[in-house]
């Protein structure tokens, strides 16, 4: 009965804003490069991403953190 109705839903939401706020005042220089200026790297990472960090799995999310860090390695 009862318990026949019941279902639940999980969801992740990625604060996005907070990491890349974190990361550019301890890990980036922003004064050159495509980083340059606060904001440029949540851009980044709400393109490259959130998607993974809030749908993906495991290995989805592995997979995006290393393209990120393999295309912006040299910034």
């Amino acid at each position: 009965g009862t318990l026949a109705k019941l279902s639940f839903t999980v969801s992740r939401v990625a604060d996005v804003k907070a990491w890349a706020d974190k990361a550019e005042k301890e890990l980036f220089d922003l004064r050159t490069g495509p980083f340059r200026g606060t904001g440029k790297l949540l851009k980044y990472a709400n393109e490259e991403l959130k998607k993974a960090w809030e749908t993906g799995d495991v290995e989805a999310i592995a997979a995006a953190m290393e393209a990120f860090r393999e295309k912006h390695q040299e910034e």
